[in-house]
């Protein structure tokens, strides 16, 4: 799906940047469960 895609992709371009991958994931994190939410 296009979900995992994006996941993916994301996952890809900031592995290698420890601190700024952790941070960008859980800001990530907080926008799906967000959009999760409105969804249900």
């Amino acid at each position: 799906m296009i979900k995992t895609e994006l996941w993916n992709g994301y996952q890809n371009r900031f592995v290698e940047k420890d601190g700024e991958w952790w941070q960008l994931q859980k800001m990530w994190l907080s926008i799906i469960e967000v959009r999760w939410a409105w969804y249900e």
